[in-house]
């Protein structure tokens, strides 16, 4: 399942209704406010007007308690505002208002009082890493453990920040950000850019190993994780050739120390591991490097345009221009004559990627690139089915399922819709769109692949494409008190609704390049890898969760997450003014349950992979189990 956001309520309507009673009731005390819920945990929480409340909802019963003042200044918790309440995914963790870090399964308040400006998930030791502000400049970094619900230790230090990332401190509103371009590594070393600063350190101690100020674009290690290279240049969320200098700097990870400064020719462009060396190509020529970075080659690969190198037997195989050649193991060219390469693009379009900046889409028949202005395909069999069409990253939306391959493209802005859909592998290329009428185009935020083709949606309206993207359903739903309902928009294009706790994901960037056919995400043609991809992408989800399994609050649970989630929910309402849950089949639409609620802003939450639905009804938490 592919999701654009990465939490999602849906809210339907339906001609008649019928009401259900829930299935279980737990009555509690004082005023009820809001519930949330942590899908890893499968705990809701309860805001009451004195308190938070953790519900286990398999014994249905209350499991405990946290006065309001125990979480620290929470104000929109403690008065009548709405407040901002946050899962980190993958974690029994949920953050409230950006400021208290609070474990679900036991209500243990692992931070609270000042504001937490960002974390990262540290999936192979089960640990969260965040930053909270401190004073005067000054930040600390705490590790907190998922298995022992205690912060391992905290570091504090000083670190000089950008403009932007002051700006970003400064609000109250912005949520908690993942670290740009972090590295653990298998020695629990922590590497990251933060601010204009450059850090390492201990994971098991919190040893603050390295603290420099350096405009850094990017990280990487060596094959081992011995060193740590940083590309000097602008730190940006997507990474171009344009956005790094020709200088990286190489520091020991065990101690933090620089152990040697390389100088370019021209300004950075990827990397590749290779036979425990490390190839950088740089705007000008291509360099093999050892693993602390000193030269290999005797004398650079002055070729701009390369696209790929590969060991071979003899040495090293470079592809660049429209041509390959054999190097030996110094990097000296062994054929008297390049051979020709067969490639189904021009040559001036290495350029344009190279200046851009893009993802790559692979397929067995031709290629999908995406940049910020531009789609563009080639086809590995013949050029005349290649074509390109203009994009506006503020007007359309694009997203992929990896398994099976389709590429969705919504154009909107323009006083109408059209959606996209590619699969080579399918023969579906087409340049042309199919027209649409989608009433918020800016809200949806699912894509995910079904039994039958592809479920879309928004908070209002859905859209079910058939396997090969044709639109066979639409629907549109007004929902009561719609107005009343706090929707924003944070990290990653997510959408927070009032009645649920957004799930932030919270995981190291893949920032590599490990060169293809062609493509490189950082502008040269030579890897399939997106700068912007996640790295829970990395990390195989149903491994986690089985690993993760000892630290659930019932580990019953988790044979759900590997259970396909095959419905939608919606709220609103029908002619008669009767206001209800809906629960629909992804597949089809078809309604399947309808459960009745009282009011214009009910205050619920709904469990996906357990299918369970908990509704606030006066002192009371009711919880319907989903057929």
């Amino acid at each position: 399942m592919k999701k654009i956001a990465l939490y999602l309520l849906l809210f339907v309507s339906i001609i008649s209704y019928a009401q259900r009673k829930p299935d279980s009731s737990i009555p509690l005390e004082n005023t009820l406010k809001e519930v949330y819920f942590n899908s890893f945990s499968g705990i809701p929480v309860v805001q009451s007007n004195k308190e938070l409340i953790g519900i286990d909802p398999y014994q249905n019963k209350v499991i405990w308690k946290q006065p309001m003042g125990s979480l620290g200044s929470l104000s929109a918790m403690s008065g009548d505002g709405e407040a901002v309440v946050n899962n980190i995914d993958r974690t029994p963790f949920i953050i409230l208002e950006n400021k208290t870090l609070l474990d679900t399964r036991n209500g243990n308040v692992l931070l609270k009082g000042n504001k937490i400006e960002g974390f990262q998930l540290l999936p192979d030791i089960f640990s969260v890493l965040a930053v909270t502000k401190g004073e005067k400049g000054e930040k600390s970094f705490s590790l907190i453990d998922m298995k022992s619900s205690t912060v391992k230790w905290t570091a504090p230090l000083k670190i000089k920040m950008s403009l932007m990332d002051k700006a970003m401190a400064l609000s109250n509103e912005s949520t908690p950000e993942s670290f740009r371009n972090l590295i653990h590594t298998k020695n629990d070393r922590i590497a990251l850019m933060y601010g204009k600063t450059i850090i390492v350190l201990d994971g098991a101690t919190g040893k603050i190993l390295l603290n420099e100020n350096i405009k850094a674009g990017m990280l990487f290690t060596d094959e081992n994780e011995q060193n740590l290279f940083v590309v000097e240049g602008n730190p940006g969320l997507v990474a171009e050739l344009k956005s790094f200098s020709d200088s990286v700097i190489v520091f020991d990870f065990a101690t933090g120390k620089e152990v040697q400064k390389i100088k370019l020719d021209g300004n950075f462009g990827w990397y590749k591991i290779i036979d425990g060396n490390i190839f950088i190509k740089s705007k000008e020529a291509g360099m093999m490097y050892t693993s602390s970075g000193k030269e290999v080659w005797k004398n650079k690969f002055g070729e701009k345009r390369i696209l790929s190198i590969d060991k071979a037997p003899e040495g090293y195989l470079v592809s660049y221009k429209m041509e390959k050649m054999l190097l030996d193991a110094e990097g000296k060219k062994v054929w008297k004559k390049a051979e020709r390469l067969v490639l189904p693009f021009e040559e001036n379009d290495y350029d344009w990627l190279e200046e851009e900046g893009y993802t790559k889409y692979e397929y067995t028949n031709g290629a999908i690139y995406v940049t910020k202005q531009k789609l563009k395909y080639y086809d590995y069999k013949d050029k005349k089915n290649n074509f390109e069409r203009t994009l506006n990253y503020q007007t359309n939306l694009i997203s992929y399922d990896e398994k099976s391959k389709g590429l969705l493209v919504i154009e909107y802005g323009t006083g109408y819709e059209t959606l996209f859909f590619y699969n080579p592998d399918k023969n579906i290329v087409s340049s042309k769109g199919q027209p649409i009428s989608i009433k918020k185009p800016g809200y949806l935020n699912m894509y995910e692949k079904t039994a039958n083709g592809y479920f879309i949606s928004s908070p209002w309206e859905y859209i079910i494409l058939d396997d090969n993207g044709k639109i066979i359903a639409q629907k549109y739903y007004s929902t009561p008190g719609e107005g009343g309902r706090k929707l924003m928009n944070f990290a990653a294009g997510a959408l927070d609704t009032a009645g649920a706790a957004s799930t932030v994901v919270g995981m190291s960037n893949v920032i590599q390049g490990t060169p293809d056919a062609m493509g490189n995400a950082l502008g040269a043609p030579g890897t399939s890898t997106s700068q912007m991809e996640k790295g829970a992408k990395q990390m195989d989800r149903t491994q986690y969760y089985t690993e993760a399994s000892a630290m659930l609050y019932n580990p019953n649970r988790l044979s759900s997450f590997s259970q396909t989630n095959e419905y939608a929910f919606y709220f609103t309402k029908d002619k008669d003014g009767n206001k209800f849950l809906v629960q629909v089949e992804k597949n089809t639409g078809k309604e399947i349950d309808r459960l009745l609620f009282q009011n214009n802003a009910p205050k619920y939450t709904v469990d996906d992979f357990e299918n369970r639905v908990f509704y606030i009804n006066k002192n009371n938490l009711d919880i319907f189990n989903i057929k």
